[in-house]
């Protein structure tokens, strides 16, 4: 790290020192520097080192929660298959908002939990997904003549005995 990058580590570690004790105590409304930069030089290269750090945490931020996004897309099908709560669900997404490090844990530690008691409750998840057809069959108003079309489905039997051998390719 050069000497300059180190000088505007060290300024900036100080404004966020300043901002935060200014957010516990009073301020002045008419304030003409703003808090936590009041001695500092806006140099060429300080600013331009800004950007790049403003740029570089926005980046981070959008992956974050492009990656959050994903693992709700996954997480809400495997909520509802699984038969967890509404409640439940927006219970989770209101404790983990925001896009730091720990929030993107807690959703792969959930994804990862939901993912889990997918393979342990196999039979359960492909119940809920038989209802869910059966429900956009009705839906869609499809006959029991195109409905006994799709045999696996049609025939429990076929469908369970075959169950077993097809998790482990589907997991």
């Amino acid at each position: 790290m050069s000497v300059p990058e180190a000088e505007y580590q060290q300024m900036f570690a100080k404004f966020v020192v300043k901002v935060e004790e200014a957010d516990t105590q009073a301020t002045p409304a008419n304030q003409n520097i703003p808090i936590g930069l009041e001695g500092v030089d806006p140099t060429p290269g300080l600013l331009l080192w800004a950007v790049n750090l403003q740029s570089s945490l926005e980046d981070t931020k959008r992956r974050r929660e492009a990656h959050i996004q994903a693992m709700y897309d996954q997480l809400e099908g495997l909520w509802k298959r699984l038969g967890v709560a509404e409640a439940n669900m927006d219970g989770f997404v209101e404790a983990h908002r925001g896009s730091t490090e720990e929030t993107v844990q807690e959703y792969e530690d959930e994804l990862e939990r939901m993912l889990e008691l997918k393979r342990e409750r196999m039979s359960t998840f492909v119940d809920s997904a038989r209802e869910e057809i059966m429900k956009l069959w009705n839906d869609l108003m499809i006959g029991e003549e195109e409905r006994a079309d799709f045999a696996p489905f049609a025939d429990g039997k076929f469908f369970q005995s075959n169950l077993g051998s097809h998790v482990d390719t589907i997991l």
